[in-house]
């Protein structure tokens, strides 16, 4: 069974920036969030489930589910919010499991989780890669990328375990503050090195 790396971190700490580093080392790669995706598009059993429990309000002019509008939803109530990862967890665990399968014979893999310490995954991976950011960009980052108010942004956050928690429980720290890719290449490929002695926690 191939060793299985949880890429984890706060929210806009460039996970899925780190994540197509590591494709380009070519490591296989997954995305719960990318999972989460398929599985609400129109068609699926999870879409079906949503509707039922949301309503149509929170679809856009295709018929399609508007993340962005059920988001908001999910992120001021907290009941909601359960409701919607009880729809999708068990699926998105079902999807992991069998790309795991499918990739037994590589020597690592890699998954990457935003809520890796929130659901207590820690013990479904060989070694846990935290991408983590300032808490200035990452306010920054979150309002440029998703068009929200200071104030949204700060609730967002607040929904995720604190940056310093999940640093402190991984076994690899990569601090993405950088505004040029080239100089996450860098810092990332120096990270590489440690996969292989995933105790040795490194900022």
């Amino acid at each position: 069974m191939a060793r299985c790396i949880g890429l984890t971190g706060g929210i806009a700490s460039g996970k899925s920036q780190v994540r197509k580093l590591f494709e380009e080392k070519s490591f296989k790669t997954l995305s719960a969030d990318e999972v989460v995706h398929s599985l609400m598009k129109k068609g699926q059993k999870a879409y079906d489930e949503i509707l039922q429990k949301f309503g149509v309000d929170i679809l856009d002019k295709n018929q399609e589910i508007d993340r962005k509008a059920l988001g908001e939803l999910v992120f001021k109530d907290k009941k909601l919010l359960r409701c919607l990862e009880e729809i999708l967890h068990p699926e998105v665990k079902k999807t992991f499991d069998n790309w795991q399968k499918q990739n037994a014979g590589e020597d690592w893999i890699v998954y990457e989780i935003p809520l890796l310490f929130e659901k207590n995954r820690e013990e479904d991976f060989d070694l846990i890669y935290c991408v983590s950011v300032s808490s200035e960009r990452q306010i920054e980052r979150i309002m440029k990328r998703d068009s929200i108010s200071l104030e949204q942004a700060k609730a967002r956050v607040k929904n995720q375990i604190p940056q310093e928690q999940k640093m402190a429980k991984s076994d690899i720290v990569l601090k993405n503050d950088f505004d040029d890719l080239d100089e996450l290449k860098k810092a990332f490929l120096k990270t590489l090195d440690l996969i292989n002695a995933p105790k040795n926690n490194q900022s």
